[in-house]
């Protein structure tokens, strides 16, 4: 799967990007990911059971509220005081806590690489009682349960409960809608990244109206539209139920806890010493285990029982292997289990659907050494590989340049996985068909996703903090010889990225092997998968760019390593462009790109690029050392070839007919000549290690150039624009990051594939409240009388 253009931690982008900007993105790239309109009280249904009657006691009888005051509030702002005190009067055992928290932005939303972005604020914010904020600031999502967000008006509302015409008929397509739907994925996207979720739970509350939402990594199940004073019983029940739901109920991962003070940590101040360098400023460390909770030491090695588990995964669900393996190599009783001490995540730009990949940090408490972690959601299919399976298959065969597995597992905690429960219902009876996307039932929500846990043994430097231009050169070769050596191991990485390439000692280690797949099972043609476009976006081949359900052969990847080292030319060479010269190029070449049927496409710089005999003749400048010039000069002339094209010979003489003919024929010899010199990388490492003895090095590491902040369309919206225009000062929005008793489960749960190896909007801007006469054009639109 494509990573989205915000979603690296590492900033590929050419700028900083508005708040504005991120949320009008995350709508647009989380088209089709929303299922629904679902029942209020199938929501319930299935999501939020009733809470467990007292052992010898009654049944639970749920308070009686009244939502007449929020409803007959006079602006947005007044409904968020009664809210709070139903939600109080329906949180008898006092488990909840919640804030007003629409006017403090949370500093913890702020990307590492924008900090002059303000942070998110959403309406209201729930945490249990045992995680509130700290320092006074009532907005914090690493800690917060839930954020609930309110209109004054359902004309806001960013989704319709009548089929549209567009090609996600369930998506508003209101510039107001839109930008509702982007608020409250920003929203949802920065509480799963900056907590250990699962899944979030959400309430939208437009005027009279209310929707309730479930989100996961596959996508959001949305009800319909429920009017909350008519008929308040489904919004009071989600509430009261709420304060009842276990933590794995509410979407937390059982096997990740904050340290309390009854916890063994008798060494945590050697793992803050040691992690210092990797942990996020103001944060602290969290406990990590991989052997489940009923479990103080690993089971014994056992063969996977077959799998009944069926998906609705992107194949056949037959094809998808949701088999067990457990191995554990290394016994624990020191720390019960909690094994690891872990770094805390940190903000990015990224919506909540996907793999969303974190980059963290664990220091392993028996070993006492500090590794890399890899926390991720592998999708679930025939055509995706397990990771630290590939690896160690790599390895075996002998792999060079590449990194070796300490531990790996699907994360669960009592022995389930957590597979994605959205797709379940895209198929399901409970929503409407006429509701599914134009190019299939809910393309992006398909997708069933696992969460999955990789720890290495390597810890290496990313590329962009060279020592100096001869390791880069060096890596680069070390990363070629890496993609040989897997092609005739029988697998394909598809995911080459200046962040999948490290620096290990001097040499190269290309990593993420997640998007891999075996190379002869590529490329073959199937009615039943979704397209799917593979790579770090900024740095895919052209012709991958272009057609997203073409080939991926091995020259694509080969390509990426050009368009890695052109980045880091522009980034971190010495050249003569000027900062809006770098910043025009980097958006042109790497971060331009369109949306073409919920599938990103592009490559219009590149293909500009490659039209060109000569590098310098589109980006007009010489890049120093003179030896990265000429590498770049030579990759430049080895990847940019084309078919000749037959001549036209119409109205032609004979004779010149004759010549030209002979002359495309001649063009076809040497084309296909360009083209064998591609099949490995012994043609470019060639070019490379030519150069790297050729040329003298300088010693000098990166140089580092400034990059203007965005102030242009691409990284701006017009309302924006418009609004500082007029000296407006905007409010930006979201910017860069146990089983249920009633839960249904098409499938019987796949238990955890483990291993371990060694023992060593929102305009809130200008807030606008709607007068009460546009209450009455509400009702006009819902068929009410005014």
């Amino acid at each position: 799967m494509v990573s989205d253009t915000l979603a690296s931690r590492v900033g590929f982008s050419s700028g900083t990007i508005l708040l504005d900007y991120v949320k009008e993105k995350l709508c647009e790239e989380s088209s089709s990911a929303f299922v629904g309109p679902m029942k209020a009280r199938d929501f319930l249904e299935a999501f939020v059971p009733p809470p467990p009657t007292p052992q010898g006691g009654q049944q639970r009888v749920m308070p009686e509220v009244s939502f007449k005051d929020m409803y007959e509030a006079s602006s947005e702002i007044q409904m968020y005081s009664p809210y709070i005190k139903i939600c109080e009067q329906l949180d008898e055992g006092h488990t909840m806590r919640y804030y007003d928290t629409h006017a403090t932005n949370d500093s913890h939303t702020v990307p590492p690489g924008a900090p002059s972005r303000e942070g998110l604020s959403p309406d209201i914010m729930t945490f249990h009682k045992d995680r509130i904020p700290q320092d006074g600031a009532p907005t914090d999502f690493t800690v917060a349960d839930r954020a609930d967000e309110f209109k004054f008006s359902i004309s806001v509302d960013p989704f319709d409960d009548k089929p549209n015409k567009s090609k996600y008929p369930f998506e508003a397509c209101s510039k107001a809608g839109k930008s509702t739907r982007g608020q409250i994925t920003a929203y949802a996207a920065a509480m799963l990244e900056l907590q250990f979720r699962m899944f979030v739970f959400s309430v939208l509350v437009m005027g009279k109206y209310a929707r309730l939402i479930r989100w996961d990594r596959s996508g959001a199940i949305v009800t319909e539209a429920f009017d909350y004073q008519d008929d308040p019983e489904p919004l009071a029940q989600f509430l009261w139920r709420y304060n009842f739901l276990s933590r794995a109920q509410r979407g937390f991962d059982e096997s990740v806890k904050v340290i309390e003070a009854t916890d063994d940590t008798h060494d945590l101040s050697e793992a803050r010493k040691a992690l210092r360098e990797y942990m996020p400023s103001n944060s602290d460390l969290y406990l990590l285990r991989m052997i489940p909770l009923d479990m103080s030491s690993p089971p014994t090695n056992q063969p996977p029982p077959p799998s009944a588990h069926t998906s609705a995964s992107l194949d056949s669900p037959a094809e998808t292997d949701m088999s067990v393996k457990y191995y554990y190599a290394q016994k624990t009783s020191l720390s019960n289990g909690w094994d690891y001490y872990m770094t805390a995540p940190t903000m990015s730009d990224r919506g909540p659907f996907g793999r969303t990949t974190r980059s963290l940090y664990v220091f392993n408490r028996i070993t006492k050494t500090v590794h890399h972690l890899k926390d991720t959601n592998r999708i679930m299919s025939s055509t995706q590989s397990v990771e630290h399976e590939t690896i160690n298959e790599l390895g075996e065969k002998k792999v060079r340049n590449i990194g070796t597995v300490h531990a790996a597992w699907d994360v669960a905690p009592w022995g389930k996985c957590y597979d994605t429960v959205t797709p379940t219902f895209c198929d399901g009876e409970k929503i409407d068909a006429a509701f599914a996307s134009a190019e299939g039932r809910w393309y992006l929500a398909k997708r069933v996703y696992r969460a999955y846990r990789l720890i290495t043994n390597e810890l290496g430097t990313p590329i962009w903090k060279f020592k100096n231009w001869e390791q880069v050169m060096r890596v680069m070769i070390d990363t070629f010889e890496a993609l040989d050596d897997a092609e005739k191991a029988g697998w394909r990485h598809r995911d080459v990225s200046a962040g999948n390439i490290m620096i290990c000692g001097d040499r190269g280690l290309l990593i993420d092997w997640d998007a891999s797949q075996r190379s002869k099972d590529m490329n073959k043609p199937s009615e039943t998968r979704v397209p799917e476009l593979t790579g770090t976006w900024q740095f895919m081949s052209l012709r991958r760019l272009r057609k997203v359900d073409g080939r991926h052969d091995a020259v694509d990847d080969m390509e990426s390593v050009f368009w890695v080292l052109l980045w880091l030319a522009l980034n971190y060479s010495d050249h003569s462009l000027d900062p809006d010269q770098l910043k025009g190029f980097l958006y042109k070449i790497f971060d331009h790109r369109e949306v073409s049927k919920g599938c990103s496409v592009g490559g219009d710089g590149k293909d500009a690029l490659f039209e060109k005999k000569y590098l310098n003749e589109y980006i007009p400048t010489l890049f120093s050392p003179v030896g990265l010039q000429n590498t770049l000069e030579a990759l430049h002339s080895a990847f940019r070839v084309r078919p000749p094209s037959a001549p036209k010979t119409r109205g032609m003489n004979q004779e010149r007919v004759k010549r030209d003919l002979a002359a495309y024929q001649q063009a076809r010899i040497d084309y296909e000549e360009d083209v064998a010199k591609l099949k490995d990388s012994t043609y470019v490492r060639s070019l490379l290690q030519a150069d790297l003895d050729d040329y003298t090095w300088p010693t000098h590491g990166p140089k580092k150039h400034i990059i203007p902040a965005d102030r242009n369309g691409s990284q701006m919206t017009a309302h924006l624009q418009k609004a500082i225009s007029a000296g407006v000062r905007q409010q930006r929005v979201a910017q860069r990051p146990s089983s249920f008793p009633r839960e249904p489960t098409p499938r019987s749960a796949g238990r955890a594939k483990m291993m371990r190896t060694d023992d060593t909007g929102d305009s809130r801007k200008v807030t606008r409240y709607a007068p009460l006469d546009e209450r009455d054009e509400d009702r006009a639109r819902k068929g009410e009388n005014a």
